[in-house]
């Protein structure tokens, strides 16, 4: 059987490694105020790692931040 999960695929101008994608899940690793901090930050970076060509990280985009969750509703949480 010729599979191409292990090929590289191209959406718009990036190309992602292979297909394996991970999507987005709740996994909770983030402080109270929705800020990513060193365990979110080892969680996906083992994914990575693990051979994930594409991950999907989840957020809190509107109104109050969930508790544990990443924030995205202002600049002030994209990590420098």
């Amino acid at each position: 059987m010729n599979s191409h999960v292990f090929t590289p695929i191209k959406i718009g101008p990036v190309t992602i490694k292979n297909r394996i994608a991970l999507p987005s899940m709740c996994v909770f690793f983030c402080d109270p105020d929705g800020h990513m901090n060193d365990t979110f930050y080892d969680y996906v970076e083992e994914r990575v790692r693990g051979g994930a060509g594409l991950v999907i990280i989840p957020g809190s985009p509107h109104g109050k931040v969930s508790k544990g969750r990443p924030a995205l509703s202002d600049d002030s949480y994209i990590p420098d």
